[in-house]
């Protein structure tokens, strides 16, 4: 998470006491839908960490109630995959999960069509499913409940015409508590996870509604 607190952090700092040069008619929403591929790392507390792949997709709804600032909420789909090893063997493990951010957005832009944007928040999520396959044995990760972590992100972006952009976005997520976790099959994988980093870069399109 270091890389994009220091990235949010320089952006704040440029926005301070920042008046933008261009007139908007607030309050406005706005609808975005972004989609991306990455990293992440699963943190297990007894057992070895190890790293899948993820791809990402999220639809926000931003309330921008000043020139710079806004609040934005709506629902992500994320998917983590890939093969790793733990204390029982080798495994492939694919698990989705949805998510409900709710962020807050910075928003710097000027006369020319580019404009900057910053988000960051909270989020929970619900896994809705997580498999594990040793060889052709399957089975099923049983987790209990909501879990919930810090989400920010940036994006660049370029206006089309008054009404629709797009741009490239980078987003860093990481889960703020623990879950229990076992397996259904009797194995014993018994222990507390989280994900303790996704890190995604892809494009993102955005309109004024």
């Amino acid at each position: 998470m270091k890389t994009l607190s220091h990235l949010l952090a320089l952006f704040l700092a440029f926005n301070i006491g920042l008046v933008s040069a261009q007139e908007n008619d607030l309050p406005e929403f706005s609808l975005a839908i972004s989609s991306g591929i990455g990293n992440s790392t699963i943190d297990n507390k007894r057992d070895y960490d190890y790293s899948l792949f993820c791809t990402n997709g999220e639809l926000l709804l931003t309330y921008r109630f000043h020139n710079n600032w806004g609040i934005a909420s709506g629902i992500g789909y994320t998917t983590l995959s890939g093969n790793a090893f733990n204390s029982i063997g080798h495994f492939y493990q694919y698990r989705d999960l949805i998510r409900i951010p709710l962020l807050v957005t910075l928003i710097y832009e000027n006369e020319s069509k580019y404009k900057l944007i910053a988000g960051a928040g909270l989020y929970g999520y619900n896994i809705l499913n997580a498999q594990y396959r040793f060889g052709y044995d399957i089975a099923m990760l049983d987790v209990e409940g909501w879990n919930y972590g810090f989400q920010g992100e940036l994006t660049f972006a370029f206006e089309i015409d008054e009404k629709f952009n797009i741009g490239i976005n980078y987003k860093q997520m990481m889960d703020l508590g623990m879950l229990d976790v076992k397996l259904d099959n009797g194995k014993s994988l018994e222990s507390e996870q989280r994900i303790f980093d996704i890190i995604t870069l892809g494009l993102v399109a955005s309109v004024k509604l």
